[in-house]
Order: structure tokens, then sequence, then C-alpha cells
């Protein structure tokens, strides 16, 4: 079962047994910097998750190593996300 049909079930889950996922989806998000599409396909789900049991889960994030990622995207230039100069070929 993946993470996005878990979080669509009715079922109820105990905030102890998704407290883990999320700390495992946390460290994901976090070790995919430099991968635009797996950050985002992550970051989607850990916001599932976030909207439906954020509630009584207690969980902490870390904010500079969120904040340094997103200043790494937004900030860093990337040849891959640019349009290359092909006039010069």
């Amino acid at each position: 079962m993946s993470f996005c049909r878990l979080l669509q079930t009715r079922t109820k889950y105990a905030h102890e047994d998704l407290r883990p996922l999320a700390e495992l989806l946390l460290r994901i998000i976090l070790a995919s910097q430099w991968d635009l599409a797996a950050t985002t396909r992550w970051s989607m789900v850990m916001s599932r998750l976030l909207r439906r049991h954020a509630r009584g889960m207690g969980l902490v994030a870390p904010w500079r190593p969120l904040l340094a990622l997103l200043r790494g995207y937004l900030f860093t230039r990337t040849q891959s996300y640019e349009s290359a100069d092909f006039s010069k070929t």
C-alpha cells in the first residue's frame, strides 16, 4: 500500500503510529534536496498527512534545514531549470 492510499483511507490511525511516518517523510524531504521532483512529491504526501492528522501528533519540525532547502531552490541558479543558450552551438 502506498503512502497516498494509506492517507486516503477513512481508518482512524493512532497518532503514535503516524508520528514515525511523519518523521520519515521529513528525513526523505531533507535528503532529496537537490531533486526537485522528488522533494515536491514527498512534500505533497507530508502535506496531506499534516492536513489530516497534525493536531494530536505533536510533531516538531526543525525550521533551519527547511529554510536552507527553500533558499537553495530560490536563490541558487541551476542550469537544468533555466533555458540554455543554444545559439552558440
